[in-house]
């Protein structure tokens, strides 16, 4: 922020003055394109929050709790094909 001055009373002062301030103006214009530069769309900002929810969704006990059963029915799947195949193979003697 501009520190407080006397006033300018001549061209030259009021020049040093306005210089001063275009200087400060071109700063703030160099941050704010910056600034602009750094931030992220609404689509950006809703493609992450998205990601963010389904790294949570597939993070959290239920859906554990679903992959563990899943492959539990796949385990009790082949065990029963394969106790089938053998009773097969004893009842008809092979």
């Amino acid at each position: 922020m501009i520190a407080e001055r006397r006033p300018a009373t001549t061209i030259g002062e009021l020049d040093i003055h306005l210089g001063f301030l275009m200087e400060e103006l071109r700063e703030i214009r160099s941050r704010q394109e910056a600034m602009s530069s750094m931030l992220a769309t609404k689509q950006e900002v809703a493609e992450q929050i998205a990601t963010l929810k389904k790294q949570i969704e597939d993070n959290s006990p239920r859906s554990f709790w679903k992959k563990t059963t899943e492959m539990a029915v796949g385990v009790v799947a082949v065990c029963t094909a394969t106790g089938f195949a053998i009773a097969v193979f004893r009842f008809l003697k092979l």
